[in-house]
C-alpha cells in the first residue's frame, strides 16, 4: 500500500511564490530586450523603424485615409482608460485598432495619443505607463495588435 504524497500550506506558498517569481522574471527579461516573444520582437522593429507607421511622420509623408479629430482623440483615451493597477482591458485596445482604415490612420492615432499623454503610443502598450513587469500588454496580445494593424492599407 502506498501511502499518499503530504503537501503543506508552507510547500504550496513557496510553489506559488516561485511561479509568480519566474513570471516576472520572464516579464522582465522581455521588456529588457533580453529574451523576448514575437510580439515583442515585433514592437522593438516598429519602435526602431523610423518610417514605421507606428510614428507620427508616416502620415504626414503618405497622406491616406485619417480619421477625424475627434474620433482619434476618443480612440486614445480609450487606449489610456484599457489600463489599470490591476487589469487591463484588451478587448478596448483591440476595438479601437479594429475600426482603423488605414495605417496612416493609425500613424495620426499615434500623433495624438503622443500629444495628449506625452507618451510614444506602442511604447504605452508596452509597458502600460507603468514599471511594474506586468503592466502593459502581454507578448501575445502585442503580436495581435501588430498582425491587426500590418494586414492595414498604407494609405
Amino acid at each position: 500500500m502506498a501511502k499518499g504524497i503530504k503537501i503543506s500550506t508552507t510547500d504550496v506558498l513557496l510553489i506559488g511564490g516561485g511561479l509568480l517569481a519566474f513570471t516576472a522574471i520572464k516579464r522582465l527579461l522581455i521588456a529588457g530586450g533580453i529574451a523576448a516573444g514575437p510580439g515583442t520582437k515585433a514592437v522593438s522593429s516598429q519602435l526602431t523603424d523610423p518610417t514605421s507607421y507606428w510614428k507620427p511622420l508616416y502620415y504626414k509623408k503618405t497622406g491616406g485615409r485619417l480619421i477625424t479629430r475627434l474620433t482619434a482623440g476618443i480612440a486614445a483615451k480609450q487606449i489610456h482608460n484599457a489600463f489599470g493597477i490591476f487589469q487591463d482591458d484588451f478587448n478596448a485596445v483591440m476595438a479601437v485598432f479594429s475600426k482603423m482604415p488605414s495605417k496612416a490612420a493609425v500613424s495620426f492615432l499615434a500623433d495624438v495619443f503622443q500629444q495628449t499623454y506625452k507618451q510614444d503610443l506602442l511604447s504605452f502598450l508596452t509597458n502600460g505607463g507603468g514599471i511594474l513587469p506586468w503592466d502593459g500588454l502581454s507578448d501575445a496580445q502585442l503580436q495581435k495588435v501588430i498582425a491587426l494593424t500590418n494586414k492595414l492599407p498604407n494609405k
